[in-house]
């Protein structure tokens, strides 16, 4: 009987790796980041395919490292979006909230209603300024918009 035992834990295991490992090869075909840095203080992140819950971590990792380089400003292009969730929506806010903490301006660029109608009903439309072009975010990144309110941070 231990036999079995052991040999159903380590199956349990190699299944649970397994899985974790299809999880992230599906994460990265629906969505698709790119990081860049077009002027000293900007960042800029493009993401291309669907946000949901299944792909939010890596955007909120990719979020809070460009948070850690400490600019002045991060944009974050979603021109490319065809689904934005609620858990896309919450890592945005707890960006916002973060930059918000450290004098880091957040801007979302974004045209599709699959991000804006997400954005209007959750109105983190007032706290995150929308561009409707990248060119618009970092022509200029000196022209910062006026400061607006943290978005309502998470009850814990």
């Amino acid at each position: 009987m231990a036999d079995q035992g052991t040999a159903s834990a380590g199956l349990s295991i190699h299944l649970g790796c397994a899985l974790q490992t299809t999880e992230t090869e599906q994460s990265e075909k629906l969505l698709s980041l790119s990081l860049g840095r077009p002027a000293p203080g900007l960042r800029v992140l493009r993401a291309v395919g669907e946000v949901d819950v299944l792909t939010t971590p890596r955007l909120a990792a990719a979020l809070q490292l460009l948070l850690s380089t400490h600019p002045r400003t991060v944009v974050v292009d979603f021109t490319g979006l065809t689904f934005l969730s609620a858990a896309g929506l919450g890592a945005l806010a707890e960006t916002a909230v973060a930059g918000h903490d450290h004098g880091i301006v957040l801007r979302l660029v974004a045209h599709s209603p699959a991000v804006l109608r997400p954005m209007q009903l959750t109105r983190l439309d007032e706290y995150i300024p929308l561009d409707a072009t990248l060119a618009d975010a970092t022509d200029d990144p000196t022209n910062i918009p006026s400061p607006r309110p943290a978005p309502p941070r998470a009850r814990e």
